[in-house]
């Protein structure tokens, strides 16, 4: 659910009219319908807990399938690593297949890895498969290559994509989430604040001649900062290297059909702590929770907490408030 500025008009929607424009949306796209279940599924739980990786997907066109895509096809499987050529398929139905393949390993050999290539769109919210696969008490890690955007520290030029990461843990109260990208800002953040005339920070983005720029139009043409200045950038070259050259992903975007991907599943009961082992974590967070807030605020922050919330009370409510540009963009689509 994009949260809405003063100067943005907005329209409530219940989530079934939202997920049958959404479904209509894909459908003028081209979508199957088996690629619009899970395409739907993926954006709605990244825009209903607030992720940037939500519908501005669709009047994006990014997850539009290649007129040019084949069969998804395994192209190595050994009792713990397999290799996927998403041959030209949409990114979110080649990350479905590669988390049913890294499940099979984990609950068969105590852990599973693999890796993806030849995909020609986002995966979305991998926050969306490290939870799917940690319900199942697994512990999961992906790292996610895209086509280049990120300057490395002391640069000014695209080399690195925002290259996210996720996290997810099995705990006693559902899945410890963290879904992060390693750029200052995520370009899907970016299209936004453009579409919505919004100024961003100096501090997040290059403009095309190397200059800081609170224009996000100019930044989408220039270069994004890796977060978190060179510990950020170190992060982000780790996750170029996983899923480019050791997942046979494309080596800093050169390739925007060849976006690798990288997901490892653990087994808690490899380490023999088995169900404990949520119990162990659980009370990891309650002592995060129960450690002093900084003066001024209320309490230590838990990551996927402030996400969740939104989720729960969006559906507890059956309604979702969204930017009306975007539903209107959206209905654009569908009506093409």
């Amino acid at each position: 659910m994009n949260s809405a500025t003063s100067t943005t008009e907005t329209v409530e929607l219940s989530l079934l009219e939202l997920t049958e424009l959404v479904t209509a949306a894909l459908t003028a796209l081209g979508l199957s319908e088996d690629e619009q279940h899970i395409v739907a599924k993926v954006l709605l739980w990244a825009e209903l807990r607030g992720n940037s990786q939500g519908l501005g997907k669709i009047p994006a066109r990014a997850v539009a399938p290649s007129p040019d895509a084949g069969e998804i096809s395994v192209t190595h499987r050994s009792p713990v690593v397999t290799q996927i050529d998403g041959n030209l398929n949409l990114g979110m139905v080649v990350m479905e297949r590669a988390v049913d393949e890294v499940v099979r390993s984990a609950k068969n050999a105590g852990v599973g890895i693999v890796g993806t290539r030849g995909t020609t769109t986002s995966t979305g919210a991998i926050g969306y498969f490290t939870e799917r696969v940690a319900e199942l008490g697994l512990v999961c890690i992906i790292f996610g290559g895209t086509p280049k955007a990120v300057a490395p520290f002391g640069s000014v030029d695209s080399v690195f994509g925002t290259n996210p990461l996720s996290f997810a843990i099995p705990t006693s109260d559902g899945p410890l989430l963290v879904d992060m990208g390693t750029s200052a800002a995520t370009w899907f953040g970016l299209l936004r604040s453009e579409r919505l005339g919004e100024a961003i920070s100096s501090d997040l983005a290059f403009d095309a001649s190397g200059a800081a720029t609170t224009d996000p139009g100019e930044a989408l043409r220039g270069a994004i900062r890796a977060f978190g200045g060179a510990k950020g950038s170190a992060l982000a070259l780790l996750i170029e290297v996983l899923s480019g050259p050791l997942a046979g992903g494309a080596i800093a975007g050169d390739d925007s059909h060849q976006s690798g991907n990288l997901i490892i599943a653990l087994d808690p009961d490899l380490f023999g702590f088995g169900s404990d082992f949520s119990q162990r974590t659980s009370a990891l967070i309650e002592r995060i929770r129960n450690s002093r807030p900084v003066p001024g605020t209320d309490h230590p922050v838990i990551p996927g907490e402030r996400s969740r919330a939104i989720f729960e009370e969006t559906t507890r409510s059956g309604r979702v408030e969204l930017d009306k540009n975007l539903v209107d963009a959206i209905h654009a689509v569908a009506n093409e």
